[in-house]
């Protein structure tokens, strides 16, 4: 006949950490379903057109304006120059300036005289150029066309010879404002 287990056999003592588990897995179970929460992070991607990106241009247009034919310079004198221009043809505002260099001790003493206004506005030059130096033609926006003048005079001390010749070179720069 079959033996009748006893308490103090091992397999059959009941354990004191079963109802403890039981338990804590009972409040992991409660609280999870109490929360109504995920674990989980949803997300999601998408990617956009590939971007093209063009960078601006600073560009300018110069017409030198010019004196009447036969004009001559001579102590006192003034001469006017006219139907000049120029035009910011890139992409950005330009502040233009205007870098003046003589021929010789002759064009040095010339007074040097520039300017600059839209092309529905007469000019009038205002900014003095002096010899080695610059001027500002201030700020001008893109696509704008700006008429220009200028005007040369010897003063009345200026020693300089009879028939004389030189030349004034004038530099325009543009640079982004």
């Amino acid at each position: 006949m079959p033996r009748e287990p006893l308490l103090s056999d091992p397999l059959v003592r009941p354990s004191r950490r079963w109802p403890a588990a039981v338990l804590a897995a009972a409040a992991v179970v409660a609280a999870v379903a109490a929360s109504q929460s995920s674990l989980a992070y949803w997300n999601a991607a998408e990617p956009t057109e590939t971007l093209s990106i063009v960078s601006g241009t600073a560009a300018l247009t110069v017409v030198a304006p010019s004196a009447a034919p036969g004009s001559l310079v001579f102590p006192g004198k003034t001469v006017s120059y006219g139907g000049g221009g120029f035009a910011n043809t890139g992409d950005v505002p330009l502040t233009v300036t205007v870098l003046r260099t003589d021929a010789d001790a002759f064009a040095a003493a010339l007074v040097v005289k520039i300017g600059a206004a839209p092309s529905t506005r007469p000019c009038s030059p205002t900014e003095t150029v002096p010899p080695g130096g610059t001027a500002s033609l201030g700020r001008h926006v893109p696509g704008a066309d700006y008429v220009m003048c200028a005007s040369v005079s010897l003063g009345s001390t200026a020693v300089v010879g009879p028939g004389a010749t030189t030349s004034v070179t004038l530099d325009f720069t543009g640079v982004q404002s």
